[in-house]
C-alpha cells in the first residue's frame, strides 16, 4: 500500500542567503514534507520500526541545517531531499517545500518558497 506521511511547518534555523551579511545570521526557514513509502508493514504491525520515525526525520534536517551555510533555498531543498532518501531506505519519494519568511520584506513579500520532488528511481 503506497502511502504518504505529511510533516508541516518544521521550523529550522539556518545560515542562508545570497549575501555574506545574510549568511552571517541564523534565519528561520519552515519545511513541509510529503514522504512516500509503503505503509503496509506499519499498518499491520503498529510498530514505529516499520515506518519512518518522524523524530528521526526532523533530527536529520536539523543536522543538515546546522552543517553548513546555504546561499539558496533551492540548494537547501535539494540537499534535504537527497539526505532524506539516503538516510531512510524505505522512503520511495520525497516532496519538500522550504519557505523563508521576510526574504523580500522590503518589497512587501511575506515569504519566498521553493518546492521540489526527488525519487529513488
Amino acid at each position: 500500500m503506497a502511502g504518504r506521511i505529511e510533516l508541516r511547518e518544521l521550523a529550522l534555523q539556518v545560515h542562508i542567503g545570497v549575501t555574506p551579511e545574510e549568511r552571517s545570521l541564523l534565519q528561520p526557514v519552515f519545511v513541509d514534507l510529503d514522504l512516500h513509502l509503503d505503509l503496509i508493514p506499519a499498518s499491520q504491525s503498529d510498530r514505529v520500526e516499520d515506518t519512518i520515525n518522524y523524530v528521526a526525520v526532523c533530527e536529520c534536517l536539523e543536522a543538515l541545517a546546522a552543517s553548513r551555510p546555504f546561499r539558496l533555498i533551492e540548494s537547501m531543498a535539494a540537499n534535504a531531499a537527497d539526505t532524506l532518501l539516503a538516510a531512510f531506505p524505505t522512503l520511495d519519494r520525497v516532496w519538500i517545500r522550504i519557505r523563508k519568511p521576510r526574504a523580500l520584506a522590503s518589497r512587501g513579500i511575506t515569504h519566498t518558497a521553493v518546492s521540489l520532488e526527488r525519487s529513488r528511481t
